[in-house]
């Protein structure tokens, strides 16, 4: 879904609100209205939709004041003492460029700081139902939702508005809202301050759009040599029924993957590149990057999850053969590889 498709809404926002109290203060004002009983009643009507109208545009105002950390009497909304608000830390979105990048190790790595709960993948579900209701209900709001909800601020209900929509701020909302109920909450549930969850199956366009749904998220890109996430997934069962057991397929996919998150990784805000090999080879170094990142501390990692190998098969990986080869020898997977730093066996 394209950034432009997702509508921030704080300005839009903010005018409308405006509009409402213009809509109002002017119907108040209208001789009908004051002259009889009955228009006094009215008039009550109209400045008890107003006194709602400034208590709405006084909580958009004082957003900025609960994003300063005031006190919850100030703007900020109340809850039980302890119990943390999801919203206050930025969540974390571990992306996998495709299967056996090592994801499943750096989550638990993240989780055993006991202050991030990653959850696991889902088969691109979550996002996928995101972008269907917020792309769907953008389309009608420009189609003709977002007028008639304009005509009804003027004209109020003697207008026609059978297709009246809410400013399009209030589904981003909702669909912030959506995660954070199902992934925040449970979360904080278990005792973690703060939630993510980890996915093979998002490129570059679905980061985006999880930048655009958390502007304050921080994302890591997980990626490994391809030939050695073919190795290794190769050994597994799924390897037949996901890609056919085809070398080809499962490198395609790879590739369109890594080099997508790789184009995105500069407007993801606070974005970081991690490659397998490096949290092996060098962890400490990789541990601290990741840590800072993120904004931990790094001695919360548990490094004996190191030694703990979950591979999700019994077998060990295999050896290529010349199909393998092959495969890894097209242009295309060559020109990602080369971008990632890494070479090929030849």
């Amino acid at each position: 879904m394209p950034e432009s498709e997702i509508i921030l809404g704080a300005e839009g926002n903010a005018r409308d609100r405006a509009e409402e109290m213009d809509f109002f203060l002017e119907a108040a004002m209208e001789p009908s209205v004051t002259a009889t009983g009955q228009g006094s009643r009215e008039k009550r009507t109209l400045v008890d939709r107003l006194c709602s109208t400034v208590k709405r545009a006084a909580d958009f105002l004082s957003r900025p004041f609960k994003a300063q950390g005031l006190p919850a009497g100030l703007g900020g909304k109340r809850r039980s003492p302890g119990v943390k608000d999801p919203e206050e830390d930025p969540p974390v979105f571990l992306l996998g460029t495709g299967g056996r990048t090592g994801s499943t190790l750096l989550q638990r790595l993240i989780i055993s700081t006991r202050e991030v709960m990653l959850w696991g993948e889902h088969d691109g579900h979550l996002l996928a139902a995101v972008e269907s209701w917020v792309n769907g209900m953008q389309a009608w709001h420009d189609r003709s939702g977002g007028a008639q909800y304009q005509r009804f601020l003027r004209k109020g209900c003697r207008t026609f508005i059978p297709n009246i929509t809410p400013p399009m701020e209030w589904f981003q909302r909702g669909a912030r809202a959506a995660f954070r109920e199902s992934l925040g909450g449970p979360a904080a549930q278990l005792g973690f301050p703060r939630w993510g969850f980890k996915e093979i199956r998002y490129g570059g366009q679905a980061a985006l759009t999880l930048a655009a749904l958390f502007p304050e998220a921080r994302f890591v890109v997980l990626t490994r040599n391809p030939a050695d996430a073919l190795r290794s997934i190769k050994s597994t069962p799924w390897y037949g029924s996901d890609y056919e057991a085809d070398p080809a397929r499962f490198l395609a996919e790879w590739s369109a993957c890594a080099s997508s998150l790789l184009d995105a990784l500069p407007r993801l805000g606070p974005g970081l590149l991690v490659r397998y090999e490096d949290l092996q080879e060098d962890r400490e170094a990789s541990l601290a990057a990741l840590a800072h990142h993120l904004g931990l501390d790094p001695a919360g990692f548990d490094r004996s999850l190191f030694g703990t190998v979950h591979r999700g098969s019994s077998t060990p990986p295999l050896g290529l053969e010349a199909e393998d080869l092959a495969a890894l020898a097209h242009p295309v997977i060559q020109e990602t590889t080369a971008r990632l730093g890494y070479s090929l066996p030849r």
